[in-house]
């Protein structure tokens, strides 16, 4: 395999890890805005049109949250082939 010029790769590369802190830190601001990540949450008594509510968002943040682990692990990957060299279809 013929690979890419080094200028070619360093600037891809450098981008993909921009894009990998960009993911990173999203993933953890979401995860830290899930109602459900609150510890005191199991122990109040909210009433049930509020847990309804927090289920609600917890659900949106999940669903936000898994769409950017989709898109870290396709980040990665690409960090990995351009590591060793290969392509994602060798």
């Amino acid at each position: 395999m013929q690979g890419f010029p080094n200028d070619v790769t360093r600037d891809v590369k450098r981008h993909l890890e921009a894009e990998r802190v960009r993911l990173v830190t999203r993933i953890g601001e979401l995860s830290k805005q899930d109602p459900f990540s609150d510890p005191d949450r199991t122990s109040d008594n909210a009433a049930s049109d509020h847990e309804a509510s927090e289920e609600s968002s917890h659900d949106r943040f999940a669903a936000m949250v898994f769409e950017l682990n989709v898109e870290l692990s396709a980040v990665l990957g690409a960090l990995d082939r351009i590591a060793k060299g290969t392509r994602q279809d060798d």
